[in-house]
């Protein structure tokens, strides 16, 4: 029989009682009990430390990832001061994947240079996938952040990389129709001519899209047009099934 202190909260003796009894897993019970946690996590770890080690262990790493969370939201909301004090008051994961992305993947997407810069000087890894195996370079380009590609491409990233469906950041911001993104990524040194799971490179997308702006710049960072997709078909054949005469 655990005898707890007269001082301790009934929700923490319950909490206590739970995980020990492994009634429930310990992250689902946090997650009911957010706004108490958030509150409350160094007392929660106070209390706890002199009945089990294991314990503790079990909800500091709850902490971690609820912090690791937070991270990611403010990453995508921008809120500088805010990833600041997460990153130096806790020891969050600057590389961790929470809610199915990084920290640097939703600031990318959302323009904000400034949060990319901070990461970046904690050594974040500017080469880790989600699920959909898109990278940072692939989620600036969903957003139409030119100005963030620019920064990426000075930090060395592969700006080449490809996701699960083999298409690179050039591919989305074709098919986006974001001009600034692929004119940014050209002249950083993007391969105009790389091929996607359907064989079909930025060009053939270009040419799908009807835009006659991208079609010029990739023709002038030298595009080849005599590739042909899965279907047999280079740009000349696309742009005829299409009805493209330009």
């Amino acid at each position: 029989m655990i005898i707890f202190p007269a001082t301790t909260p009934l929700w923490l003796q319950r909490m206590y009682l739970v995980i020990r009894h492994q009634q429930t897993n310990v992250q689902h019970l946090l997650v009911k009990l957010n706004n108490i946690f958030k509150k409350k996590s160094e007392i929660i770890l106070t209390y706890l430390e002199k009945y089990s080690k294991d314990i503790k262990s079990k909800l500091s790493y709850c902490i971690l990832s609820n912090k690791g969370v937070e991270l990611v939201k403010v990453s995508a909301n921008g809120d500088t001061r805010r990833i600041e004090e997460l990153i130096k008051r806790t020891n969050v994961d600057v590389n961790g994947i929470f809610a199915g992305h990084t920290p640097l993947q939703a600031a990318a997407q959302n323009g904000h240079l400034d949060i990319i810069r901070l990461l970046i000087q904690h050594d974040v890894n500017l080469e880790i996938e989600d699920k959909d195996g898109d990278r940072a370079v692939h989620h600036a380009a969903f957003g139409d952040e030119a100005e963030v590609l620019e920064l990426l491409a000075k930090s060395s990233v592969d700006l080449n990389a490809r996701n699960k469906r083999r298409q690179t950041a050039l591919h989305i911001g074709v098919c986006k129709g974001h001009f600034d993104v692929c004119k940014t990524l050209l002249s950083n040194g993007a391969h105009p001519g790389i091929q996607d799971s359907d064989g079909d490179t930025p060009l053939h997308d270009a040419i799908s899209k009807r835009r006659d702006d991208l079609i010029i710049i990739l023709l002038e960072y030298n595009a080849d047009v005599a590739t042909c997709n899965n279907n047999g078909f280079n740009s000349i054949h696309h742009a005829a099934l299409r009805g493209n005469s330009s």
